[in-house]
């Protein structure tokens, strides 16, 4: 298992994993300098920034691992691409059907009001 070389035959895999890091690594910082309690409660008095760099170093000797023994790959274009095509539209129609029972439900069943969004608001969001 060489990590150089597996850098160079899957830049994609090491550079989502990389910027996924780096993005929560930042959000950690951040939450770590304005109030230090939330951690406290699941780390104790240890520093979050080491124990994620920690975790980070330990996910990338993993994901070389993994990738080396041929067992996954964390990012396909054309996995990722269907997987739009198809989630995208059905959670779109699937959404336009609750909103049209919504309404329908409200205005000729003659539910009381509260029961539900009132005055169409649900309709808001569209816009």
């Amino acid at each position: 298992m060489n990590p150089d070389r597996l850098c160079k035959n899957n830049p994609v895999q090491y550079r989502i994993y990389g910027s996924l890091s780096i993005g929560i690594l930042g959000i950690t910082t951040i939450l770590y300098l304005t109030d230090k309690e939330p951690y406290q409660r699941f780390i104790g008095d240890l520093n979050p920034i080491m124990v994620f760099i920690l975790l980070v170093l330990t996910g990338f000797l993993t994901l070389s691992y993994f990738i080396s023994q041929q067992w996954f790959s964390i990012y396909k274009q054309s996995a990722a691409k269907k997987a739009c095509n198809t989630i995208l539209p059905t959670a779109g129609f699937i959404g336009i059907i609750i909103i049209i029972l919504d309404l329908i439900m409200i205005r000729f069943r003659g539910l009381p009001r509260g029961s539900s969004f009132d005055n169409c608001d649900i309709l808001l969001f569209l816009s």
